[in-house]
């Protein structure tokens, strides 16, 4: 596949979600949730600081390792798609950068498209349905938290986070860019960091949530018996 056709697809799908976001920020607002689980997060800490359990913690939830590595694991992929621009727009950066690329067969460049499509528009519907994503932590003193529990919620916990590890090797199918399959040394911090999430929401709805997460997986679906 070439670099240009991925270029289409890239620029095409990033600007549908773009409209699909400015949907939902400014006109449907999250009306996809329809039985909103809220927290109100005074309470929350005023319940915990009483308890055994201790108070909501201020602080960002995990460490700063298994933050910038789960940061890694998005922005390598942001590197190997400017990689896959660059060898587009230069000749001379072409060149130079050719070691990056494996040449991969055009089915499988085609399946990691047909993929790359797909992970996006997943992105996107879980941000629909989680109102308080964001990619920098911000302190939930007086006000209400949404736990989100609907739509991709409804059968796994982190479905961000899980797409997001998928991602590293469907980047890799789709350009041939091996960048991306760095992102793999990140996968050890997701977890880490989703398990230090876990640990927060307990904190804040410790009844609530634990029936949540014991009916639910982790990243992938939990297998009825």
């Amino acid at each position: 596949m070439s670099t240009l056709v991925q270029i289409v697809i890239i620029s095409s799908t990033w600007a549908l979600l773009l409209i699909l976001y400015t949907l939902d920020k400014f006109i449907t607002k999250h009306r996809f949730i329809k039985s909103p689980f809220v927290v109100d997060v005074d309470a929350a800490s005023a319940a915990g600081a009483a308890s055994a359990a201790g108070a909501v913690p201020d602080s960002r939830p995990g460490s700063f390792i298994a933050g910038a590595g789960v940061l890694f694991t998005f922005v390598i992929n942001l590197v190997a798609v400017g990689v896959v621009f660059g060898y587009a727009l230069s000749a001379s950066f072409a060149s130079a950068a050719r070691f990056l690329w494996l040449d991969l067969p055009l089915w499988v460049n085609i399946t990691g498209g047909v993929l790359f499509v797909l992970y996006s528009l997943w992105g996107m519907v879980v941000l629909f349905y989680n109102p308080n994503y964001t990619p920098l932590y911000k302190p939930l003193r007086g006000r209400r938290y949404i736990i989100a529990t609907e739509g991709p919620y409804r059968w796994v916990r982190h479905p961000r986070y899980a797409g997001a590890a998928l991602a590293n090797l469907i980047f890799f199918l789709f350009t041939g860019v091996w960048l991306s399959l760095l992102g793999l040394l990140g996968w050890a911090a997701i977890y880490a960091q989703s398990k230090a999430e876990e640990q927060f929401l307990l904190a804040l709805a410790p009844e609530a949530y634990g029936a949540y997460c014991r009916r639910t997986g982790m990243f992938f679906p939990r297998l009825r018996g």
